[in-house]
């Protein structure tokens, strides 16, 4: 807050730096792994892009679904708040998701039934992270 009332930082970039450091922070109390591992890396990036896929999928910008995570609202409920549903997040993640395993599987990186198998496990996660709330200290329930 003083850096945007000082004028170093645009409300918008606080923003997106808050959510930013809330998400890690998450990741980090939750997995109770340094935040630089390479696993939390992986969980934040993952994070992030399932972020942008499921707001092109809700049809809103990435920044105001990032604002609304920030508010502690899961991906399902950004969707069904903006005319859309959590199905039709969880698809479009996994249409990418299955994009990826499948050029690999072309690419000789993997056989098909470990493409296959990554992707069950992806569907499970996507699943789970579309019906949770980013773990912030303002998420949690004061009783």
């Amino acid at each position: 807050d003083e850096a945007v009332a000082a004028g170093k930082l645009t409300q918008d970039k606080a923003d997106q730096i808050l959510a930013r450091a809330e998400q890690v922070a998450g990741d980090w109390v939750n997995s109770g792994k340094n935040p630089a591992s390479p696993r939390c890396r992986r969980m934040f990036n993952a994070a992030v892009h399932w972020s942008r896929l499921a707001a092109e999928a809700i049809g809103m910008p990435a920044r105001d679904f990032a604002k609304a995570l920030a508010k502690c609202q899961t991906p399902a409920e950004i969707a069904e708040a903006n005319g859309s549903s959590a199905d039709i997040v969880v698809a479009a993640i996994l249409a990418d998701a299955r994009s990826h395993l499948d050029q690999a599987v072309e690419d000789g990186k993997l056989s098909r039934e470990e493409a296959d198998r990554r992707l069950a496990e992806t569907e499970s996660r996507v699943t789970k992270w579309v019906h949770s709330s980013i773990p912030t200290p303002r998420c949690q329930d004061p009783s």
